[in-house]
C-alpha cells in the first residue's frame, strides 16, 4: 500500500505537469477570456439596448457594441489560431497542437482527480483507527469550512438580490419620471420591473438567506475559537491532559452544531408559517 507522502509527491508531480500545459495555453486562454464576455457585450447592446432608441444613447451603444463585436471576432480567429497551430511544447517532446496539449491538460486534471481521492481515502482509513474524540477533532477543520462555505454562498445569493432589486428600483424611478418615455413609451416596463421586485422580495423573505448565513457564520466562527483554544491549551482547556481536552472539545464542538440544525429548523419553520398565512383560506 502507498504511503501518503508517495501519494503527494505523485499529486506534486502531477500540479508541475498542469502548470506546465496551462502556461502553454496561456494565450488560448487569454483569447478566450476576452472572447465571451465581448460577444455579450455586443449581444446586449445590439439585441435589448439599442432597440429602446434613445437619442442620448445612440453613439455610445453604437460604439460600444461595435467596438465589442470587432473585438469578439479578433479574439475568435486567435481562438482558432491558438488551437490548431502546432508549436515546440517542451524540451525534449516533439511539437504539439493547441488542441493536443489541451486534451493532455484534460487528462492530468482527471489524473490529480484521481490521486486527490486516493488521499482522501487514506486520511478516511487513517481516521477510522482513531478514537471518536480524536476523530471529531481531525474532522472539525472540515465542518468548520463547510459552514463558512455554505455562509458564503447564502450572504452571496442576498447580496445579489439586493443589487437586482435596487437597479430594478432605479430603472422604475426613472421611467416613472419620464426619462425614458419621453424617447419611447415603455408601458410594460413598470409592471413588469414591479412583478419583479416583489417575487425576488418575496424570494427573500421566505427562504431567509441573509438569517441563515448569519447563523452558520455563528457557529463556524465559535467552532473555530474552540479548535484554536484546544490545540494551544488556552482557556477553558488550560491544565488539561490531552485526553479531556479532546472530551471537552468534542462535546462544546456537538453543542454547537446542535444549536445550529435548532435554529435552521425555526428558520425553515418560520418560512413555512409565514408561506400559510400568505396562502388564500381554503388552499
Amino acid at each position: 500500500m502507498q504511503e501518503r507522502e508517495d501519494i503527494e509527491d505523485e499529486i506534486e508531480v502531477c500540479k508541475e505537469e498542469i502548470y506546465e500545459r496551462q502556461y502553454h495555453l496561456r494565450w488560448f486562454t487569454r483569447f478566450v477570456y476576452l472572447f465571451w464576455p465581448c460577444l455579450i457585450i455586443s449581444i446586449i447592446t445590439f439585441a435589448i439596448f439599442y432597440p429602446l432608441n434613445v437619442p442620448v444613447l445612440q453613439p455610445i451603444l453604437e460604439n460600444v457594441g461595435g467596438i465589442s463585436a470587432t473585438i469578439s471576432i479578433i479574439m475568435l480567429v486567435c481562438v482558432a489560431f491558438s488551437y490548431f497551430s502546432e508549436t515546440s511544447f517542451k524540451k525534449g517532446y516533439h511539437d504539439l497542437k493547441g488542441y493536443e496539449v489541451l486534451e493532455e491538460l484534460r487528462k492530468e486534471k482527471r489524473t490529480l482527480n484521481k490521486l486527490l481521492r486516493r488521499l482522501e481515502y487514506y486520511d478516511e482509513q487513517a481516521i477510522k483507527s482513531l478514537s471518536p474524540t480524536e476523530q471529531r477533532k481531525h474532522e472539525l477543520p472540515d465542518l468548520i469550512a463547510s459552514y463558512r462555505k455554505r455562509a458564503d454562498r447564502y450572504r452571496g445569493c442576498f447580496t445579489v438580490t439586493q443589487i437586482v432589486i435596487i437597479l430594478l428600483s432605479a430603472t422604475i424611478t426613472s421611467i416613472s419620471g419620464g426619462w425614458l418615455d419621453k424617447y419611447r413609451p415603455l408601458p410594460w416596463a413598470i409592471p413588469v420591473f414591479s412583478g419583479a421586485i416583489s417575487i425576488i422580495t418575496s424570494f427573500t423573505l421566505f427562504f431567509k438567506p441573509r438569517e441563515k448565513g448569519a447563523n452558520l457564520q455563528q457557529t463556524a466562527d465559535a467552532m473555530d475559537l474552540e479548535y484554536t483554544a484546544c490545540n494551544l491549551g488556552i482557556e477553558d482547556y488550560e491544565d488539561m491532559d490531552d485526553d479531556e481536552a479532546l472530551v471537552l472539545l468534542a462535546k462544546r464542538t456537538e453543542d454547537l452544531r446542535k444549536d445550529q440544525q435548532q435554529r435552521q429548523q425555526q428558520l425553515e419553520q418560520s418560512s413555512q408559517a409565514e408561506q400559510k398565512v400568505l396562502q388564500p383560506d381554503g388552499k
